[in-house]
């Protein structure tokens, strides 16, 4: 991507295809240190997030074993949504 000339912020109509920081960046080499960060981050947050939703598969398992695996699953799709969204706002 380094090779690529930069869009340029003036064009009168908006490409549709491409995402909104190649419009904005022209800088190839900072756009995938940006990335890498906010995918270090990203799994940071999935780990600690997994952790905790298995803690809560397990305290639901105490009292409902039927129970467990729909609270697990709920908690262990929400922290791939909610560490997305941290990410972003950290990065």
């Amino acid at each position: 991507m380094s090779g690529l000339p930069p869009i340029p912020l003036s064009t009168s109509r908006r490409l549709p295809f491409l995402p909104a920081f190649v419009l904005c960046c022209g800088h190839g080499e900072l756009i995938g240190r940006n990335h890498m960060k906010l995918i270090a981050i990203y799994v940071v947050f999935v780990l600690i997030g997994e952790t905790f939703a298995y803690g809560v598969g397990r305290t639901v398992e105490h009292w409902s074993s039927t129970a467990s695996l729909p609270a697990f699953l709920a908690a262990f799709f929400f922290v791939f949504w909610a560490a997305w969204r941290l990410a972003i706002r950290v990065t």
